[in-house]
């Protein structure tokens, strides 16, 4: 597989079968949801790109190093063009202040409180 790297500051996989069937997409099998949903909603606005898939966890290899537990999007939902270039992702090289997956799981771990 290959990713695209936009300035983003998650990683993300296609998973399910895109417009093309040369493009691997992740199965999932030993995917573990963290019940939280990632909507990535890119800086286009006037097209409206976006992605959408559940945040969980799994091994990611990168160059044959493999990261235990990695987080990341299964993204099932998709406008952007990674599809037409053949890639299966993101991998974002971006400050992790930008994350959507981090935010979501930061919130998720300590809400903040209503006052």
């Amino acid at each position: 597989m290959h990713f695209s790297d936009t300035g983003s500051a998650d990683l993300w996989v296609l998973s399910q079968q895109s417009l093309t069937d040369d493009i691997p997409v992740y199965a999932g099998v030993s995917f573990l949801s963290a019940g939280l949903d990632a909507a990535f909603l890119y800086g286009d606005s006037r097209t409206g790109t976006a992605a959408y898939g559940p945040i969980g966890r799994d091994v990611f290899s990168l160059a044959g190093f493999p990261s235990q537990n990695q987080f990341f999007a299964s993204v099932a939902k998709t406008n952007t063009s990674v599809e037409h270039t053949g890639a299966a992702g993101i991998f974002g090289l971006g400050f992790p202040l930008n994350s959507v997956i981090w935010n979501e799981l930061l919130s998720a771990e300590y809400p903040r409180s209503r006052r």
